[in-house]
């Protein structure tokens, strides 16, 4: 972000991952988006609401999250998901699981979430660790994206969303247009990371699998703005733009956090990148590192801007929920 605010999960962003985990501050906010959830729920019930073939809302945004680490409740995806909403008094709807390289099926929780009625599943998926290696040319990896297509395929006709490899910029290993970007990253360029799109959107059609919303889910750092437009994969691959809008004690602003990548795809949207012609999210957001005054400080900001619609673009808003080493609430 240009404020200087972190980035919790990749370590070229942000130097090391902290340790935070304040259970008050978890309860604290916890509390404050079930306030917000609340305050939205009975548009969903609206009998004019319709829901598009990307899976927009047309009366507001969807609101959902990642939920792990709880010692309440057991690991895994479900428990701790569950125990996140019995928290904030409300389901959410969009629950945001992970798939590290390797992990190339839905797993029992992402199918449980699929078929729960009025949830949406939100998977991120590495298909493997060097993006050249997913352009095309290696059959091992070709075989892995082909088993994610079926696997996707067999939850049909229910549709989630994908992103692939998200937040690319800090995986990045050089980009010639943008020379002053300190690059630590080890998957590859912006031009294997779209050949990557590419090749794995075709082996999805291939395979018959038609149930995906295509989502490019980019961290919200300013020293990467420079790598936005090089990693975008093209208007007929991306259904969704979705970005991070996390906040810490030197970056407390919610509203300014937004605004960096928020401005930024308004004022890049060209016919080379159409980003205004399509809709987009807050793919992860939180208070991380924060007292509980600061964290309740920044849910409410939050609170306020979905109220007032400050942002009328946002079409989903999604926090991360974690506990502990990496906990960002």
């Amino acid at each position: 972000m240009d404020n200087g605010s972190l980035h919790p999960h990749t370590q070229s962003a942000t130097g090391t991952h902290a340790i935070q985990g304040v259970c008050a501050v978890a309860l604290a906010v916890s509390m404050s988006l079930g306030l917000m959830s609340v305050q939205v729920s009975t548009a969903q019930a609206a009998d004019n609401c319709t829901v598009s073939a990307i899976l927009v809302n047309s009366c507001r945004p969807w609101l959902g999250a990642a939920a792990s680490k709880y010692p309440q409740a057991s690991t895994g995806v479900k428990a701790q998901m569950l125990y996140h909403e019995q928290r904030i008094g409300r389901q959410v709807d969009i629950v945001h699981t992970y798939h590290a390289v390797g992990l190339n099926s839905l797993t029992a929780d992402d199918k449980f979430f699929v078929a729960r009625p009025d949830t949406h599943l939100f998977a991120n998926w590495k298909p493997t660790a060097s993006w050249r290696d997913a352009g095309g040319s290696n059959a091992t990896v070709n075989g892995a994206i082909d088993q994610m297509a079926l696997s996707v395929k067999s939850v049909a006709p229910a549709k989630i969303f994908l992103t692939l490899h998200h937040e690319p910029q800090g995986d990045v290993t050089s980009d010639p247009n943008c020379p002053y970007v300190v690059y630590k990253g080890t998957s590859g360029t912006p031009t294997e990371y779209q050949a990557m799109w590419r090749n794995v959107r075709n082996r999805f059609e291939a395979q018959g699998t038609t149930n995906v919303v295509w989502v490019i889910d980019y961290q919200n750092y300013a020293p990467f703005n420079c790598l936005t437009n090089d990693l975008y994969p093209g208007d007929d691959l991306v259904d969704w733009v979705m970005f991070n809008a996390y906040g810490n004690p030197k970056a407390p602003n919610y509203a300014t956090n937004v605004n960096n990548m928020y401005n930024l795809l308004s004022a890049n949207s060209n016919t080379n990148h159409n980003y205004l012609s399509k809709p987009w999210g807050i793919v992860e957001w939180n208070m991380r590192d924060a007292t509980e005054s600061e964290a309740t400080s920044y849910y409410n900001q939050a609170k306020t801007a979905l109220d007032n619609k400050t942002f009328p673009r946002l079409s989903a808003e999604m926090a991360f929920d974690s506990i502990g080493p990496d906990g960002d609430v």
